[in-house]
């Protein structure tokens, strides 16, 4: 009995998952983890940080920018719901982080910063 391509595939990607697994690399796909996937490119492209304000208004402002200077001195780049800053949260941890997103990996370390009068996370390229 041949083996279908479908067969093929799905070994392939339980194979594929579990070596990743093995590796530390969290493989996990959802919208809020997809909206923080495009402001790490917006980081990387511009050699930053991305820094997500603390909640206000229910919604969190995004930055991308060296985390060391002044908040005036960063890029704005739009707002997020606090609910979906909250699930990046809830899906990411302190420290160094190794995510698959979308297909893609991304190597960050996630740390936390005052700006003036509230609090902000960093997710630093590493």
């Amino acid at each position: 009995m041949a083996l279908s391509s479908v067969g093929v595939d799905t070994t392939t990607q339980w194979i594929d998952a579990g070596s990743r697994a093995l590796r530390g690399i969290a493989m996990t796909t959802t919208e809020s983890l997809l909206t923080l996937a495009e402001y790490l490119e917006l980081s990387l492209n511009s050699g930053a940080s991305v820094i997500m304000m603390q909640k206000c208004n229910d919604v969190c402002a995004m930055y991308v920018g060296n985390a060391r200077r002044d908040q005036d001195r960063l890029r704005y780049h739009g707002d997020i719901a606090a609910t979906q800053a909250e699930e990046i949260l809830e899906q990411t941890h302190a420290g160094r982080n190794r995510l698959e997103i979308g297909g893609q990996l991304y190597r960050f370390i996630r740390s936390f910063k005052h700006f003036e009068d509230r609090g902000a996370v960093v997710f630093a390229p590493s």
